[in-house]
């Protein structure tokens, strides 16, 4: 009997790996240039650059880069076309938030939370292989989305940021990296159940290149902290994706909303924080 893999070829994962940290160091040089007096963080802006590596640079014939958004922030996603699995990029500390903050019911809803949807009974998939149980997660209660308001808020994220891609969807994953100053330490690619358990993980740190984490042609790898900055604010087409051909300007969202709108972003789906 086959061992389960998430099916990406090496290639592809030390792609993404070099985007991941290229994208970080791209920020840095940013920073330096910009010879600033006071640096109060920038988190979001960091991902900017991180999805401007991730969109460009990773390339395989067999997968889409998208560019969607949830709310005012952009963010990429990759789908294979050959094995329907869509792929979804976040910091390891940020999910671990966000898996807490599913077990409360005062936190809004997360559209990783409706993305995992396509998880459901992947227990039972993963029960035909010979499973390494040092891949499986520390939950395991495989619960599910069942309330009718989550259901249908899963369905209008879904709708948003995948348009027709939606009913094209099988697996997700998501590709988790912790960073610090010596550059990426962990690089892993986990697969979440609808409440957010790891029931599955593959540990892809043998693609850290230590060499390469600290080439000095990249500059020093940072770390930042703290949230409140500049936000994108992208158009985006009739399915959720956006225009290639829309400009790109840094404003303050604040400034877009009128007090309804205010209210509705502050209480829409906990998204606000860094991916």
């Amino acid at each position: 009997m086959n061992n389960f893999q998430i099916p990406i070829d090496d290639f592809m994962k030390s792609q993404i790996y070099k985007a991941l940290v290229n994208g970080s160091k791209d920020m840095d040089s940013f920073i330096a240039d910009q010879n600033l007096s006071f640096n109060n963080g920038f988190p979001l802006v960091r991902w900017a650059f991180i999805n401007q590596r991730l969109y460009f640079d990773v390339q395989n014939e067999n997968v889409r880069n998208l560019k969607c958004k949830r709310g005012p922030w952009p963010l990429v996603l990759m789908f294979d076309d050959t094995t329907g699995y869509l792929y979804v990029f976040m910091k390891k500390n940020r999910f671990e938030e966000v898996q807490i903050g599913s077990r409360q019911a005062s936190t809004p809803f997360h559209y990783i939370e409706a993305l995992s949807s396509y998880n459901i009974g992947v227990e039972s998939e993963l029960d035909e292989y010979n499973i390494n149980k040092d891949n499986l997660g520390e939950y395991q209660t495989y619960l599910e989305i069942d309330s009718e308001s989550e259901v249908a808020l899963s369905e209008e994220i879904l709708n948003s940021m995948l348009g027709d891609l939606k009913e094209q969807v099988k697996r997700l994953v998501m590709i988790t990296f912790t960073t610090s100053s010596l550059g990426i330490t962990d690089f892993k690619a986990i697969i979440p159940t609808t409440n957010l358990d790891i029931i599955y993980q593959e540990d892809w740190s043998a693609f850290i290149d230590v060499e390469y984490n600290t080439n000095e042609e990249y500059g020093e790898f940072t770390e930042d902290s703290g949230d409140d900055i500049d936000l994108l604010f992208i158009d985006e087409d009739e399915n959720g994706f956006i225009d290639d051909n829309e400009d790109v300007s840094v404003i303050n969202s604040e400034d877009l909303m009128d007090e309804s709108e205010k209210d509705k972003s502050q209480n829409n789906d906990g998204d606000a924080k860094e991916s």
